[in-house]
């Protein structure tokens, strides 16, 4: 992957957009679409890309995707002549780490079970639910839209996932991150509502990459019981129980 590197004032932005305060107007308008909205399908990234940071750090979460999931968990911890080798040592070790936890005991994703996950809390609120895997999207997810086929009827939430583990510094341990991108499409595709959810985990950590990768079965079931977790606050960070 070429084009790691962003500046992270970009994210910053992003980030501000998700979370900016509306003017009353436009909130209670966005309040009103969101309420009625009474179908959902999730469209999801289906295939698993776990990522493995060291030295560049995770506060490149939220890039939206821009560059891949390597990318959305980049930050710039080095000075121009080394962040090459950031990034390589950093595309070489999450092709690994993914390769190593493939093949489990479960059939389904990690990714499919966050979908899964989600749309259980959605349906808790009243509203219809179905999932949908699909390529990962690219490009701002306020943005872009996939050329997929929305079910008559359902609202189309965009959602991305970005798992895997990071240290900030050469010091420090491996720990779990976990961002969560989500898009809700009206009928026109035009967002709706946008919001990236960022879940920094303590549990479990390694100091060590050779060990992180020796005890990739746990360090696995560490990302999933984290994604199954956060399900619920996403969920309920765009949908409210129906009145």
């Amino acid at each position: 992957m070429k084009n790691l590197f962003v500046l992270l004032t970009v994210v910053s932005v992003l980030a501000g957009c998700a979370t900016a305060p509306d003017n009353s107007a436009a909130l209670q308008a966005r309040k009103d679409t969101i309420a009625a909205v009474s179908k959902v399908e999730i469209f999801y990234n289906g295939d698993d890309e776990l990522v493995v940071i060291d030295a560049g750090g995770s506060g490149m979460a939220g890039m939206g995707g821009l560059f891949g999931p390597i990318g959305q968990l980049m930050a710039i911890g080095a000075d121009a002549a080394s962040k090459l080798s950031v990034a390589e040592r950093a595309e070489a070790r999450s092709k690994e780490f993914t390769a190593a936890v493939k093949g489990g005991t479960s059939p389904r994703t990690l990714n499919q079970q966050f979908a899964e996950k989600l749309a259980t809390h959605i349906q808790a609120t009243g509203r219809e639910v179905k999932i949908t895997p699909i390529p990962r999207a690219k490009g701002e997810l306020a943005i872009a839209f996939p050329e997929v086929a929305v079910t008559p009827g359902y609202t189309a939430l965009l959602v991305r996932i970005t798992t895997g583990y990071g240290a900030v510094d050469a010091l420090s341990s491996y720990r779990p991150t976990i961002v969560i991108e989500q898009s809700l499409k009206n009928v026109e595709r035009r967002n709706v509502y946008f919001d990236i959810y960022k879940a920094d985990i303590g549990e479990p950590n390694y100091m060590m990459y050779g060990t992180l990768l020796e005890q990739h079965v746990a360090a696995h079931e560490g990302l999933r019981q984290g994604l199954v977790a956060v399900a619920d606050p996403v969920s309920r960070r765009m949908f409210a129980a129906k009145n």
